[in-house]
């Protein structure tokens, strides 16, 4: 099972999507974490003028105090893979077990 973690600038995001916990896990992508200017990660309308209207221009309806990720090296995986190795991995921000990694970078270095 996946470990529920917090992040540090450049670590490696996967993006990961499934319908139904039953639905295989597919991988969308992966990049690494950019921090603001000031070292956070959480980039904000302050750290980025303009970021919170983007977001509502493209149909985000939630909270004024909305934060977002920015990632470099970005790499979006086409079509988007299945990945067997985490049927297990919970909903949320985890970090993968070495079994799970494995699995990833195999989808990815496949594309």
């Amino acid at each position: 099972m996946g470990i529920r973690t917090t992040l540090a600038a450049g670590d490696r995001i996967w993006l990961v999507w499934r319908e139904l916990r039953s639905d295989p896990a597919m991988l969308l992508g992966t990049g690494h974490v950019l921090p603001t200017p000031a070292g956070d990660l959480a980039w904000t309308n302050r750290s980025a003028p303009g970021i919170r209207q983007a977001a509502l221009d493209l149909g985000y309806s939630g909270p004024a105090n909305m934060s977002f990720l920015r990632l470099g090296d970005v790499r979006i995986v086409r079509p988007f893979q299945a990945v067997d190795r985490l049927r297990d991995l919970p909903t949320g921000l985890s970090a993968p077990t070495p079994r799970q990694l494995e699995g990833l970078a195999n989808v990815a270095a496949a594309v």
